[in-house]
Order: C-alpha cells, then structure tokens, then sequence
C-alpha cells in the first residue's frame, strides 16, 4: 500500500499563532539537532599554561631565597677571614719577639769580642817595643802557649785555662805545672823529663818526647824542638871573674848594656838580653863558670817555644 506523502504531521514544536504565518519553515529534516564533537585540545593548551606558570611561580618565589643563603655564606666566609686574620697578627708578634732575643745574643757576643780585643792587646803590647825580636808563635786561644805547645802538652786549643784551675795554660807551663791536670806538676805528670850534666853539676827539665845530644864532651847540650828549632845549654869559662854584665859584651858583640835585664833563677844569679832569647847565669859566690841557656829559632820566623824555653830556665839548678 503506497504512502501518502502529504499527510500532515502535527509539528514537534509549538509556534506562535502571531509568528506562524511569518515565519517560513524549514523543512523537519533541518530542525534535527545534531552531535557535535568535543575539541580537547584548548583544554591541553591551558592546562600546560597553568602548569608552566606554577612552575615559574614556584621558581620565582624560590630565588630570593637562594639570594638570602648566598649572602649568609658570604657573611659566614667573612668571619673565617677576619679568624685568620687575628691569627696573622699573631705570628706578627711573635716575631718581634725573636727580633728582641736576637738583639740580646749580639750584645753578648759583643762582650765577648770585647774580651778578646783585651787579651790581644796585651799581648802585643807586651812585646811591641822590641827590635829584631820574632812574634809568638800561633796562639788561637791568646792563653800565651803557641798551638805547638798546646800539642806538646795535651792542653786544649780554644780553652785559656784548660785545667779550670784558674790560670792560664803558658802561665801554669812557664811554673812547671801541667796545663791539663790541676794540681799536678809537669814532672807528676810525666810531661818533661830532666837532663842531669854530671860533668859541670848542673840539672835542666825538657819535653820528655824531645831529644837531646851533647856536643864537646858536654860542654853543650842541644836540645830539638819538632820545628826545627832548638834550645842550647852551653858551659863557658870566666877564668878572671868578670862581672856577668862584661862577661854578656865579651860574649856577644854589639851588645847594648842598657837592655840587659837582671834575673834570678833559683840559686843563680844573671842577665837577659833584650830580645829575650839568651840568658847568662852563675853561682854568685863562684862566677868563674857561666852558664848560657839559650833560644835558637833556626829558620823558623815566629817563636813556637817560648813558654817551654822560659819553663826550662826556671828548672835549672845545681
């Protein structure tokens, strides 16, 4: 059975009786309403907009507070700075102090020095106004005893009074006393030996490591230093007695009387020349025999034994 197509339909919607005849309607198949698709992507969009500016909220509200542990770092490495500063100071201090300790040292050494000077001088001018007479033989610690003789005794070289006994090493030799046994004398100490001259009765001390040889049936005896240099005892007749002054210029030619020295050595009596190095003595009661000690440096240019020569004319006796 065929449809019919003009049937009328009663319409879905009310209209308006006023608005029906005005209003030219569409056919029904326009009026339906149709689905629409729902667009996701403004919804994306936004929500990655709020979550970029959370994001740079949170970043923003963040950086002052980074700013503000910054400058409390900066604040605590100042301290540490100003610690290390104060401990600079220190140290500066502690060098002043040194500074001062150094300054009392220089003075003392100034004192030392001082001394020295002294004791120099007085050597030298003991001996200065002497023509023709050698120097002293090396002497480093200015005790009078030549480094030599230091050897030669066992004393110490640098040690005025090796012994502390209080004197002087060449003062203790030239008394016949050993420079490094207190109390003891050199002959105790088997330092020197003594030369005994039975033919003309006399007696001497010497350096036991010295040796000695007799020239004209004793009438000389020479004894050797280790420089070359020796010390010589000679027997010489006075058949007229003459007085020791005039028998010194008979012996020695172009002597001066005025520089000759009176002495004294144990029983004898006689003269030293001006340089030091001869001595004539005898018996006072007997001057026809006179006995000359003498210093002969050979070719030697300083006097190396001088307080060994000194210590061996304090030894002789009859």
């Amino acid at each position: 059975m065929a449809k019919k197509e003009n049937k009328e339909q009663k319409p879905k919607y009310k209209v308006d009786s006023k608005t029906k005849d005005a209003i030219h309607v569409m056919p029904k198949h326009f009026l339906q309403v149709s689905k629409k698709k729902i667009n996701i992507w403004p919804i994306i969009i936004i929500v990655g907009v709020l979550i970029i500016s959370t994001i740079i909220v949170f970043v923003v509200m963040r950086m002052p507070n980074q700013n503000q542990n910054t400058n409390t770092n900066d604040n605590t490495n100042q301290n540490v700075n100003q610690n290390q500063n104060t401990n600079t100071n220190d140290n500066t201090n502690q060098n002043v102090n040194q500074n001062q300790n150094t300054n009392t040292n220089d003075n003392t050494n100034q004192n030392a020095n001082t001394n020295q000077n002294t004791n120099i001088n007085t050597n030298t001018n003991t001996r200065v106004n002497l023509p023709g007479e050698l120097p002293l033989g090396r002497d480093d610690d200015a005790d009078e005893l030549s480094n030599f003789e230091e050897s030669l005794y066992g004393s110490t070289i640098g040690n005025k009074d090796s012994d502390s006994d209080g004197y002087r090493d060449g003062e203790e030799v030239a008394s016949g006393y050993s420079p490094k046994d207190a109390g003891l004398t050199l002959q105790d100490a088997g330092i020197v030996a003594t030369y005994n001259n039975e033919n003309y009765s006399y007696a001497i001390d010497y350096p036991s490591t010295w040796i000695w040889r007799e020239v004209d049936n004793a009438t000389t005896v020479v004894f050797n230093t280790k420089t070359g240099s020796f010390i010589e005892v000679r027997v010489i007749e006075n058949p007229i007695n003459l007085d020791l002054v005039q028998f010194y210029i008979n012996q020695v030619s172009g002597s001066a009387v005025g520089q000759l020295q009176s002495v004294s050595v144990n029983n004898f009596v006689g003269v030293l020349d001006f340089l030091r190095l001869t001595y004539f003595v005898a018996n006072p009661n007997d001057l026809s025999m006179v006995y000359s000690i003498v210093y002969k440096p050979g070719n030697r240019t300083a006097l190396d034994y001088l307080k060994t020569f000194e210590m061996m004319v304090n030894s002789f006796s009859k």
